[in-house]
């Protein structure tokens, strides 16, 4: 990853490929080369889509990380027995990485350090200890997580930064003199983000649908 990539960000989308769909028209008019999906791309109650919306993200060569609904399919046997999902999706859920690094940033469905904490990382929220450890081990980097369903940026010394601006799309300037936690927000409540890392410009849109 290029410092002057834009980069697309989308979360839980909880087994609605129309939305995806609609992250991944805006995420090719701003220009990203690059995208990530932060986990529940399925949803573990209503698993019918579940097919549709991987073949989006391989399609788009979207990369993922494993969140917790998507982790209920691999070990809940009614859908592999319902047939409604195939045995190439279900590999493909079974495969994912609980964490991903690109240069600056660290992208997980909830909470990092998955060497320490398992599969527990895809819930709960982040402890004050894990962002103490943060602060001890990647004082500079940006993490990008899912699983909270509304947007929110805050410092790793934990103060929350409010929007540039209050329309639509919410702006945030993230430099890198300091760490950052950044909750990207719901696909299924119509909210996605682009991150530009040489600009330090980080945009929550509201997708139109």
């Amino acid at each position: 990853m290029t410092d002057s990539e834009t980069i697309g960000i989308m979360a839980d989308s909880h087994g609605n490929p129309d939305m995806i769909a609609a992250a991944l028209r805006l995420f090719q008019v701003r220009g990203c080369s690059r995208m990530v999906h932060l986990g529940d791309i399925c949803d573990s109650v209503v698993y019918q889509q579940t097919d549709a919306c991987v073949e989006l993200l391989l399609t788009h060569r979207v990369l993922a990380v494993k969140g917790n609904n998507d982790h209920a399919i691999v070990r809940d046997g009614r859908a592999r027995q319902s047939r409604a999902i195939s045995e190439e999706t279900i590999a493909y859920l079974e495969a994912l990485p609980l964490q991903i690094e690109l240069a600056a940033a660290l992208f997980v469905h909830s909470r990092p350090f998955a060497d320490i904490l398992g599969m527990a990382a895809m819930t709960g929220d982040i402890d004050q200890d894990e962002v103490a450890r943060l602060r001890a081990q990647c004082p500079r980097k940006i993490l990008f997580r899912g699983h909270g369903h509304s947007p929110r940026v805050s410092r790793l010394n934990g103060s929350p930064v409010r929007p540039a601006s209050s329309d639509e799309d919410c702006r945030w300037q993230i430099d890198r003199r300091q760490g950052w936690i950044v909750t990207c927000g719901a696909l299924f409540n119509r909210v996605c983000m682009t991150w530009t890392p040489a600009t330090g410009s980080l945009i929550s849109h509201r997708l139109a649908v």
